[in-house]
């Protein structure tokens, strides 16, 4: 594979066309110590070496009816010392705008982004955090979770860091990805993407999806449809089922979401999400119990749109886009690690147990692509994250 290490410069905002990027704050490295210490600090992390410049990066992309637009992405940038490379970190599920990565300024609190900084940049690697359509600066609806359309926003990132001329940072010479949750599916359809990508010869040396929901056309759509007495895990499977319809409708011309659920919960979903952000998900499940879904969606959808997900019926243009979106039918030539967590209930082990099997069934063995399952403890879906990144953190020191 071609490399390249473009020299950088001492200016401190630089723009390529519709691509600028511009700082917006620093962690220094006495806070990177403490910060660090409290999340990595039971994990055997090694001690932080460097401060963290952050730049915030605005690039042209596409949405998903092919209209040009702009989209944001956080840049985390070790200070001092010449980085081992770029990882991109592909971040999961969000309702809020508030905690996209480019609102993360070192010192707010943006959970994730701080995680991924504190856990990358220390390596030290430059760190490229994509808001994702709907996100960020964009103003409209994010298409959830749908890994491919999500991804081709993921490579026009790294293709406009790449490109701006006179940035005032180097990117080293590799090229890794890495994603949690929603950002597994993302991650994994990204080093797909690159590997096809003509214009991608220089990468991705490694890549490590997360817990991803890869398997959407049957692993996803049974979780949905399936039966818990858990309140909190139901509550996340209304939000699934209601944030994919409404992303689906709000970025396709002639769908409805009657189409999916009845009337009176098709018409409250976009006054959830249009609305106050916060609470999404607890409000979204206190319509659904009102409405006699207690512990199943049943009562919430469509019967049409139903049998559509239990059949598999790709007539339905939701069924049809967990389809599409699901990433299992490739064959990696990147080297990669997955990581996930047995007893996570949200993203079932089922999703990347059945990545394994089918790559396997490709011809793909250990030494191409691994599997690391985390230790249960007391570790949940959001939990596991850390542990997670840590685990994505030594297969790149070890490239």
């Amino acid at each position: 594979m071609k490399r390249a290490c473009i020299v950088s410069t001492l200016i401190l905002s630089v723009s390529a066309g519709a691509a600028q990027v511009r700082p917006t704050g620093t962690m220094e490295l006495a806070l990177v110590r403490e910060r660090h210490k409290t999340l990595f600090g039971a994990l055997g992390m090694p001690e932080p070496k460097n401060a963290i410049a952050l730049f915030k990066l605005t690039y042209a992309s596409r949405d998903p009816r092919g209209r040009s637009t702009t989209l944001s992405a956080l840049v985390a940038v070790p200070k001092g010392v010449a980085p081992r490379g770029l990882v991109v970190y592909c971040h999961g599920t969000q309702t809020e705008r508030a905690q996209s990565p480019s609102k993360f300024s070192g010192k707010n609190g943006v959970a994730e982004a701080e995680a991924a900084v504190l856990g990358l940049a220390t390596g030290p690697y430059v760190v490229l955090l994509p808001d994702y359509l709907g996100h960020g600066d964009h103003p409209g609806v994010h298409p959830y979770p749908m890994g491919s359309v999500n991804a081709d926003g993921v490579l026009d990132a790294v293709r406009a860091l790449r490109k701006v001329p006179g940035r005032p940072f180097a990117l080293g010479s590799k090229l890794f990805v890495t994603g949690y949750s929603e950002g597994g599916a993302v991650a994994m359809w990204s080093t797909r993407k690159m590997e096809s990508a003509s214009d991608f010869d220089f990468g991705p040396d490694y890549s490590v999806p997360m817990s991803g929901p890869y398997d959407l056309q049957d692993t996803i759509v049974d979780w949905l449809t399936s039966k818990t007495t858990d309140g909190k895990l139901y509550a996340f499977k209304v939000l699934g089922l209601a944030y994919s319809a409404y992303g689906l409708q709000r970025n396709r011309p002639g769908l409805k979401l009657d189409d999916f659920f009845v009337p009176s919960f098709a018409s409250y979903v976009p006054k959830v999400f249009g609305g106050d952000e916060t609470k999404i998900a607890q409000r979204l499940l206190v319509k659904a119990v009102q409405l006699g879904a207690l512990q199943q969606v049943d009562r919430i959808v469509q019967p049409k749109f139903l049998k559509a997900m239990q059949e598999r019926d790709r007539k339905n243009p939701l069924v049809a886009a967990f389809v599409q979106n699901t990433c299992l039918d490739w064959t990696p030539r990147t080297p990669m690690t997955l990581v996930y967590l047995p007893t996570d209930t949200v993203v079932v082990q089922r999703h990347t147990l059945k990545a394994v099997a089918e790559f396997r069934r490709r011809g793909i063995l250990e030494d191409q692509v691994k599997v690391v399952a985390l230790p249960p403890g007391q570790l949940g879906h959001v939990t596991a994250m850390v542990p997670a990144l840590s685990v994505a953190r030594r297969a790149f020191d070890g490239r």
